[in-house]
């Protein structure tokens, strides 16, 4: 991600299928500063997203088809089944660690490198 504290690198495992976007990070109670699950939908929409199953706090990122961040949801709160709007037409949702985004100065209309999704369709 670009910002303008600098670029931030995050490894992230792509959820692709209904399936695996319904499941998301549910259970799992732990993840890497470093790493993050990007949600990829077939273009752009309102979406909204919950904590439920959840046991981690999350940064949760809505990210327009021009890989510009739309909003994100910060230190969402484990658990709640509260839905999380993304207040604007996003094609990928990206899942860090609660405070990710402020620890590495991201925000709202910086824009993203996406290179595991070019990877992806070759």
């Amino acid at each position: 991600m670009h910002s303008a504290s600098g670029d931030a690198v995050v490894s992230v495992e792509l959820v692709l299928s209904r399936d695996e976007q319904a499941r998301g990070l549910m259970y799992r109670t732990e993840m890497a500063e470093d790493s993050g699950m990007l949600f990829v939908f077939d273009g752009d929409a309102e979406r909204t997203f919950w904590m439920s199953n959840t046991p981690l706090s999350l940064d949760i990122v809505y990210i327009r088809s021009d890989a510009t961040i739309v909003s994100i949801a910060a230190r969402t709160t484990p658990y709640s089944e509260k839905t999380i709007p993304s207040r604007g037409a996003a094609r990928y949702v990206l899942e860090v660690a609660g405070g990710w985004c402020e620890r590495h100065g991201v925000k709202a209309g910086d824009r993203l490198t996406l290179p595991v999704l070019d990877a992806a369709r070759e």
